[in-house]
C-alpha cells in the first residue's frame, strides 16, 4: 500500500480535495472537502 501525503502547490494554485458516501440502501448521503492554498493553509 502506498501512502500519500499532502505537497504545497505552486503560487497562484489551490488544491481541492473531495469526498463522498452512499449508503448501501441509498438513502443517506455524505459529501464534503477541502481546499488548500500554497502554505497548507
Amino acid at each position: 500500500m502506498t501512502v500519500n501525503s499532502w505537497q504545497n502547490t505552486t503560487f497562484g494554485w489551490i488544491k481541492i480535495n473531495v469526498n463522498g458516501s452512499l449508503s448501501r440502501s441509498g438513502l443517506e448521503v455524505a459529501i464534503y472537502g477541502v481546499a488548500r492554498g500554497p502554505s497548507g493553509g
